[in-house]
């Protein structure tokens, strides 16, 4: 018998939330869904730019430090960066590129407090 009582009262509840939750068509469920993604991908590819300018940043200001006025050692210290960085992480670590994170630096030396140390 209380077994049958509890029957009753699920079959009495889900009828409530059948009738107190407002009917959603597939389609509408779908779109919720995909603005939620699409929100999320947006934020997680605005902290990957954030943090790829930081990085970026940080490197010009590594490779100017390390490098002074020497000229000569620069220049080897970008083959060598260039050549190893590649190996350790792939494509994208040119020396034309280390050449821009060097004046990225040289051009915004006040974004010191924009970049987390």
């Amino acid at each position: 018998m209380a077994e049958d009582n509890e029957k009753r009262y699920a079959l009495s509840s889900e009828s409530k939330k059948e009738q107190t939750l407002p009917a959603q068509s597939e389609a509408s469920v779908y779109e919720s869904i995909c603005l939620h993604l699409v929100d999320a991908r947006a934020k997680s590819f605005n902290a990957i730019n954030t943090a790829m300018v930081q990085a970026y940043w940080k490197i010009g200001r590594e490779i100017a430090e390390a490098v002074g006025d020497r000229t000569e050692y620069g220049k080897k210290l970008l083959q060598f960066l260039s050549e190893r960085l590649t190996v350790d992480f792939g494509k994208g670590f040119t020396i034309a590129n280390f050449v821009i994170c060097v004046n990225f630096i040289r051009h915004f030396q006040f974004a010191t407090h924009c970049v987390a140390n």
